[in-house]
C-alpha cells in the first residue's frame, strides 16, 4: 500500500535538526570559508530551505555589525578621537 504524503523522504520543506543548525553555524564561522559557503547557501545552493533563510539571517546580522562598526569608526573620526588615541598612545609607550 502506498501513501500518497509520504512525508519520509527528504523534501526542502524538512525540517533541519539542531545538529543540523549547529553544524552549519559553525561551518559558516570558518573565516573565509563559511563566509563564501553563506554566500551560496543564501542564494539558493542549499536544498533545504531552513538552511538557506538561517544563511540569510546570517549574512543580515553580518551587514547590520559591519555598518555599526564602520558608523562608529566614522564617529570616532569625525570627533577627532583619533588623534587623542594617538597622544595617548605615544605618551604611554615612552
Amino acid at each position: 500500500m502506498r501513501l500518497e504524503n509520504d512525508y519520509s523522504q527528504s523534501t526542502p520543506y524538512t525540517v533541519l535538526s539542531t545538529w543540523g543548525f549547529v553544524g552549519s553555524l559553525l561551518l559558516m564561522a570558518i573565516p573565509l570559508v563559511g563566509f563564501i559557503l553563506t554566500i551560496v547557501w543564501a542564494s539558493g545552493g542549499a536544498y533545504n530551505l531552513n538552511r538557506r533563510n538561517l544563511a540569510r539571517g546570517y549574512l543580515l546580522l553580518m551587514g547590520i555589525g559591519i555598518g555599526i562598526y564602520v558608523l562608529l569608526i566614522a564617529i570616532i573620526v569625525a570627533s577627532g578621537g583619533t588623534s587623542y588615541l594617538l597622544d595617548y598612545m605615544n605618551q604611554s609607550f615612552r
